[in-house]
């Protein structure tokens, strides 16, 4: 039997330990650089509405990662190109051309239409090449070598009269409904026209980056699967997902695309649904902006700001929230932004009751799981008769402030309003004039701003009705709606990113500020 002396035992054991080490080193410490990966933020619970953004940026330690994460960099993606307004996915006809020769391959045969002529795609040609016994169903048309396909007969706002140039080539789809138009293009070219129409070629180049980094997220998140499987394209061109092409491409968008080419965020090697919107009233939805009354979402990484007082509902926490919102926060980052602050004021009497009634009873109609009409004693269709509102009640409210649930009463009839989308849209009325924070107006679309708010409700005297939760005995003449932010709270406020630039922000810190996740450059 060998003997082994104590310093050569205290020797082999430290030459074990030295190996342990190594291997764990190896395994999970440092990679070579160009697989170094480091969470966009190591303060995961960084309070958005401090406004100490400068010892908030201390705590952002940001790399970029070049890790494949098991990503496949997939060059193409398909969107459909809808009509004028963004109003349906179907044209009656299309008018083509290009400046080189127009292409034309339906059943690999080929057409040449010679450059600058315009071509109108209507039933009729489609009909002359239906009578082909091999044709598939689409046409693709395609221009020469970095040639644009413009089509004269779809406006978008940006574009006045002229047409809508579109890198990439179309494919054609023939039905019933009319022709279904789908943009196929490299990603990267794609965004060339998205980031300009998402965000205003002026703000600061970090800004522009981090919506060029959310936008290519977003795009790699849809390209998993087909919005429109019948015509296999991932989006469409409009707010449904990220709009393209509403604004022509500048220069300031393209090089903030190029310079952050194939960066996106990740959470456990996947794209995250980078949700971003317009303009934060001082607090982050998260996932919150999608649930419903008492649905609790898992949270993931939309960071999500606010306070657990304002969830509970009491009259102490409604007086404190109806402050912040009247007050604000200075310090709050978009403080001075237009549309921090808003404000709504609509007439519910007389004709204006019957037309936000019969509006109530459509949506109902429409999406009965989210605007439910309740009544012990009277049917559905005598809703609109009514002769007033008695109350508006707010059933849930988040920590974030934002509202996802509310009642409200008429003499009859009890309506439970579900998600912040369906209480924004049950309150707006198109055409209607909405007061921001800097006393600019605006004109009401389809929703209100945001369900960041809080309701003033006033009888025929101008009195509060119902200030203090007591019963009500007249009824509702005007609601004030009192209002904060501009879009639905999750993900990356826009004009955060332009502020957060201002203070010397990169669009790394930037994303770092509203996600939790990390940034990786796809192969």
């Amino acid at each position: 039997m060998v003997k082994i002396s104590k310093r050569l035992l205290k020797f082999l054991v430290l030459l074990i330990w030295i190996m342990v080490a190594v291997l764990i080193y190896i395994k999970f410490g440092i990679m070579p650089d160009k697989e170094k990966e480091v969470l966009l933020i190591e303060d995961n619970d960084t309070d958005y509405n401090s406004g100490e953004t400068e010892a908030n940026k201390e705590k952002i330690s940001v790399t970029i990662s070049e890790k494949d994460a098991n990503l496949t960099k997939n060059p193409n993606i398909r969107v459909i190109i809808m009509s004028d307004g963004f109003k349906s996915i179907y044209h009656d006809n299309i008018i083509i051309s290009c400046d080189d020769n127009l292409v034309i391959d339906y059943n690999d045969v080929e057409h040449i239409q010679k450059a600058d002529d315009k071509l109108n795609i209507d039933r009729k040609y489609f009909s002359r090449i239906i009578k082909n016994k091999k044709y598939k169903g689409s046409l693709c048309l395609k221009g020469g070598k970095d040639k644009r396909l413009r089509i004269h007969n779809i406006k978008r706002n940006g574009l006045s009269n002229d047409a809508l140039e579109l890198r990439g080539l179309l494919e054609l789809y023939y039905t019933e409904q009319g022709i279904v138009v789908v943009n196929e293009l490299p990603v990267e070219e794609y965004l060339y026209g998205v980031v300009q129409s998402e965000m205003p070629a002026t703000y600061p180049m970090e800004a522009l980056k981090a919506q060029a980094i959310c936008a290519r997220t977003y795009a790699y998140y849809h390209q998993m699967n087909y919005a429109y499987p019948e015509y296999k394209a991932n989006v469409n061109d409009s707010t449904d997902f990220q709009v393209y092409m509403n604004i022509p491409e500048t220069e300031q968008a393209v090089k903030a695309v190029d310079e952050t080419a194939n960066k996106i965020i990740v959470l456990e090697e996947k794209p995250v649904q980078s949700f971003y919107f317009s303009t934060s009233g001082g607090f982050l939805a998260g996932n919150d902006a999608w649930a419903g009354i008492g649905e609790i979402l898992p949270y993931t990484y939309l960071k999500q700001t606010g306070d657990s007082k304002y969830s509970k509902l009491t009259l102490e926490s409604e007086t404190e929230y109806n402050e912040l919102i009247d007050n604000g926060n200075c310090q709050d980052i978009e403080y001075n932004e237009p549309w921090y602050r808003w404000n709504y004021t609509r007439d519910v009497y007389g004709k204006n009751l019957t037309f936000l009634l019969k509006n109530i009873e459509k949506i109902s109609n429409i999406y009965p799981n989210y605007v439910i009409i309740r009544s012990r004693n009277k049917a559905k269709d005598e809703f609109t008769k009514e002769k007033g509102i008695k109350d508006i009640r707010i059933l849930d409210r988040r920590d974030s402030g934002l509202v996802v649930g509310l009642m409200i009463e008429t003499e009859n009839y009890t309506v439970t309003v579900n998600t912040q989308y369906y209480v924004r849209m049950v309150f707006a009325k198109h055409g209607d004039t909405v007061v921001k924070n800097d006393g600019s107006t605006y004109e009401m679309g389809t929703l209100l701003p945001s369900a960041f708010l809080y309701f003033e409700l006033l009888d025929k005297n101008g009195n509060l009705v119902n200030k203090n939760g007591d019963t009500v005995k007249e009824d509702i003449s005007k609601i004030v709606i009192h209002g904060a932010g501009l879009g639905h709270g999750s993900g990356m406020s826009q004009n955060g990113a332009k502020c957060l630039a201002n203070k010397g922000f990169t669009a790394e810190e930037i994303l770092a500020y509203y996600y939790d996740g990390e940034i990786i450059i796809v192969k």
